[in-house]
């Protein structure tokens, strides 16, 4: 009877020190990079996740919300390199949706983030920069008319 304890025991020590290991060299992707091309309606996803052997430890899934609304799930059987994955998505989209994604790995973990889509025909800075100039122009005239009225005085 005290052997099969300590078989069990010892059986036990192993399966949780593998399962630890395992689970320690199981990175979780860190990142996503998504880049939306309005005119072709297309999403580059690039998800850092480190791995040694890209065919045992991969990101296995890509998930793709437009607004809330599930687009599209790719299914993955292999990771692009040992640091990243790359894929490209047709995702039709109106200006101010907003894109979300999610990649998940086979063993532990994801990762999410989102973008707006953005009218490309104005510029990053977008109605900020106009506001500025008037602001500063009229304060500018101000200044000169109050000159003009204080020297004739």
């Amino acid at each position: 009877m005290k052997l099969r304890k300590s078989v069990l025991i010892i059986v036990l020590a192993v399966s949780t020190l593998v399962l630890l290991t395992t689970i320690t060299q199981a990175h979780t992707p860190s990142a996503l990079d998504l880049q939306y091309d309005f005119a072709t309606k297309t999403l580059d996803v690039t998800v850092t996740h480190d791995v040694a052997d890209p065919s045992s430890h991969y990101i296995e899934e890509i998930n793709i919300w437009v607004d809330d609304v599930l687009n599209q799930t790719r299914q993955y059987s292999s990771q692009s390199s040992n640091n990243q994955h790359q894929d490209s998505f047709t995702v039709p989209t109106v200006i101010g949706d907003v894109i979300k994604v999610q990649a998940i790995c086979n063993i532990a973990g994801s990762v999410t983030d989102d973008i707006v889509v953005v009218d490309p025909s104005i510029p990053e800075y977008g109605i900020i920069a106009p506001i500025i100039f008037f602001l500063i122009a009229g304060s500018l005239l101000g200044w000169i008319m109050h000159k003009k009225h204080t020297k004739k005085d």
